[in-house]
């Protein structure tokens, strides 16, 4: 009866598309309950057995789809154009941007000239004194600096130089001997040449008496 009662397995064409599985399908209605149950069982034999196995699912035996290679070049002529908007894009952005810095360094330029005017013509009427105003910083060439100006040095560079001088000063009156160390070196050298003088003149006398 259950054999009876399950349909023929379908037959399909590569062109029409298949169906749902016949074990998917709702169960007759005129069948009793122990066939129902029997068939319950054995659709779900079926759908286990149809079923993949292991982690991944299985692709083996379905329709394959092919791309058209008209569809594949027009496709690349697609992008092709894509990436050719977007080059011009990127350039004409580019050249918008060079003319608005430009038109901005004009501006400033300008503004900073009426600004000196005006300044110039009220520096001798009024005298300005607003402690928020920010002073201007004036750009300087190399060349409009002066080679007198010194650098400014740090804390630590002031005392090494002057640690230097002073030591440079000090070996200046060493060698003059105006140093308390330079009088004392030579004192000890003027008592050795006393020592050796008379030395000499002992064996000078030692010798006239032998």
């Amino acid at each position: 009866l259950c054999k009876a009662l399950l349909p023929p397995p379908p037959i399909h064409s590569p062109d029409v598309p298949a169906p749902a599985r016949w074990y998917s399908r709702p169960l007759p209605v005129y069948c009793d309950r122990a066939s129902r149950r029997e068939l319950v069982f054995i659709r779900r034999q079926c759908k286990f057995a149809t079923m993949p196995r292991g982690k991944y699912v299985n692709h083996k035996g379905r329709n394959r789809n092919f791309t058209n290679p008209e569809e594949l070049e027009a496709q690349r002529k697609k992008d092709e154009e894509e990436k050719k908007w977007r080059k011009t894009r990127e350039q004409d952005s580019d050249e918008d941007e060079d003319e608005d810095g430009d038109g901005e360094e004009n501006d400033s330029d300008e503004s900073d000239s009426e600004e000196e005017e005006n300044a110039k013509g009220a520096a001798g009427v009024i005298q300005i004194q607003n402690p928020n105003r920010v002073a201007k910083k004036s750009h300087r060439k190399v060349e409009e600096v002066a080679e007198d100006d010194e650098p400014q040095l740090t804390r630590r560079e002031k005392e090494e130089l002057e640690k230097q001088r002073a030591a440079a000063a000090y070996q200046k009156r060493h060698a003059e001997g105006k140093t308390a160390q330079a009088k004392a070196d030579l004192a000890r050298l003027a008592i050795i040449k006393q020592h050796r003088a008379e030395a000499a003149a002992r064996r000078e006398a030692e010798k006239k008496v032998g």
